[in-house]
């Protein structure tokens, strides 16, 4: 069973990827800081949070592909008999997957509480034991993490 998402030919590409995401959303994350500090608008902080909050996802998703794809590289030098290969591994990546999908949602859910100007804390409470539960159920179905966040 394979536990790493993509296509065959991409095993590694990803992280490179992934590393360019998170750049970007520290990027974002910093200049939402520096709006902050001139504006002293609190949503300003609350971006800067929720873009922290992405860009880890983003760190933890390609630090998990990739230490993944060295140790199969490690065990077989020849990639196409690499993906072949049993790995032991996948509880590694599965935990790096939750915490990628916790990360992500908590940005994104910090976002939509931003747009939709919650500031109930029962409310956000509510969305947050939502996320987490999403975080943890999302693990067995790939696609659920995308309709998920698609819906955020």
């Amino acid at each position: 069973m394979g536990f790493i998402f993509g296509p065959s030919w991409f095993y590694g590409i990803d992280s490179g990827f992934s590393f360019f995401a998170m750049l970007v959303t520290v990027l974002i994350a910093f200049f939402s800081l520096k709006a902050y500090f001139i504006a002293k608008d609190r949503k300003y902080l609350y971006f800067t949070l929720a873009f922290f909050f992405i860009s880890i996802s983003y760190f933890i998703k390609a630090a998990a592909s990739w230490v993944v794809f060295k140790h199969i590289l490690g065990k077989v030098p020849n990639l196409t008999a690499a993906i072949g290969t049993v790995v032991s591994m996948p509880n590694f990546y599965s935990l790096g997957y939750i915490c990628h999908v916790f990360f992500i949602f908590a940005g994104f859910m910090i976002l939509v509480a931003i747009y939709l100007k919650i500031h109930s804390i029962r409310t956000l409470s509510l969305l947050f034991v939502l996320m987490l539960i999403l975080s943890i159920l999302s693990q067995s179905k790939f696609v659920a993490f995308h309709v998920t966040l698609f819906l955020l």
